[in-house]
């Protein structure tokens, strides 16, 4: 059986999609050439100094936010704090203790 599928198929034509030469030589590859980027005219000073800018202005508002931080602190500690028992505040114990009846 399989040599009349043999047979057949070799009665069929072989049909090449790229032409009989099998389709040449590769296509030459075209690289474009590389160039490095140009400098800017003002320097490097010029392209630096918008990022230094921002930069200076982050860290002021960093610093500024920081001290809201330790003037809320100031705040909590002269308005809550100063009214509780130093028990309370050193974390030795949980809760004021009751005055002992004296005998």
């Amino acid at each position: 059986m399989s040599g009349e599928y043999r047979s057949l198929l070799r009665r069929v034509p072989l049909y090449n999609k790229r032409g009989v030469a099998g389709g040449g030589p590769p296509a030459p590859l075209e690289v474009p050439t590389l160039q490095p980027p140009q400098r800017h005219p003002g320097g490097s000073e010029s392209l630096v100094s918008p990022w230094i800018h921002e930069c200076e202005s982050l860290e002021a508002q960093l610093q500024g936010y920081i001290g809201q931080g330790a003037l809320f602190d100031q705040w909590y500690a002269s308005t809550y704090l100063a009214h509780k028992p130093a028990g309370l505040l050193s974390h030795k114990v949980l809760s004021p203790t009751r005055p002992q009846p004296s005998e």
